[in-house]
């Protein structure tokens, strides 16, 4: 079932690619043979209807690089940049009051991140058994710093959306910046409720002496994520 979700995910991204003029196909790094690679998009533009990808590329916008690697003008690449995921706040991650917990707070950031690495068709964990259990490269990403500050309560059962920005991307850390949007569905009352940052650093692991590495990240990751518009991420505040 894993396997078969990775798949339909590439086709999505595939879809969400076909209208866009300034997109040429490097390759399709998973699920399809290289013998057809070149053909596939061309197979595509043939059998999928104009409207259907339409609707796949409006709707899910942020699959664009799962499973697939493409070579992205300036405009283009923004898509790399911002991440979305939707979470409803439970009974656990509320205290006393009836409000999400501070402590939550990161968990629910962590979560987007790693939806973020999935969507791209990689894993925070890749070497979960000692060996490397995807495609990808043999990396992960343990936080070195992590901070949040606070506008807002969330509320038991509200849904909210944590909308995931890449802030900075060097040779070997990435930092994230997420806002809280409580609220998310209605233009007059979206808020934020929320923000925070990591700063995650790529590390190898060694399967023998079971230890971590900070390493480069590989090209295969920078390929797939670019920093945001300084615009949309204001100055860490100086305390």
């Amino acid at each position: 079932m894993e396997v078969l979700a990775r798949r339909h995910k590439v086709l999505e991204a595939a879809f969400a690619a076909l209208d866009s003029d300034d997109i040429e196909p490097l390759s399709l790094r998973a699920f399809v043979p290289s013998c057809l690679r070149a053909f596939v998009p061309s197979c595509l533009r043939a059998f999928v209807p104009s409207w259907l990808r339409g609707f796949v590329r409006d709707f899910a916008p942020d699959l664009l690089s799962a499973g697939c690697k493409f070579r992205l003008t300036p405009e283009s690449a923004l898509m790399t940049h911002r991440f979305t995921y939707r979470r409803r706040v439970e009974f656990a991650d509320t205290d006393v009051a009836g409000i999400m917990h501070f402590s939550n707070f990161f968990r629910f950031m962590e979560v987007a991140e790693h939806a973020f690495y999935r969507s791209m068709g990689y894993s925070v964990h890749p070497f979960k058994h000692g060996e490397n259990d995807t495609d990808g490269p043999n990396v992960g990403w343990p936080r070195v710093h992590a901070s949040a500050d606070y506008r807002l309560p969330l509320n038991f059962e509200e849904e909210v959306e944590i909308e995931l920005l890449v802030e900075e991307i060097r040779n070997k850390t990435v930092g994230y910046y997420f806002n809280f949007w409580k609220n998310p569905d209605s233009e007059s009352e979206r808020v934020i409720a929320a923000t925070g940052r990591f700063t995650v650093v790529c590390v190898s692991f060694d399967a023998d002496s079971r230890k971590m590495k900070a390493v480069a990240i590989p090209d295969e990751w920078r390929e797939t994520m670019a920093a945001a518009p300084s615009d949309l991420i204001p100055e860490p505040v100086k305390r």
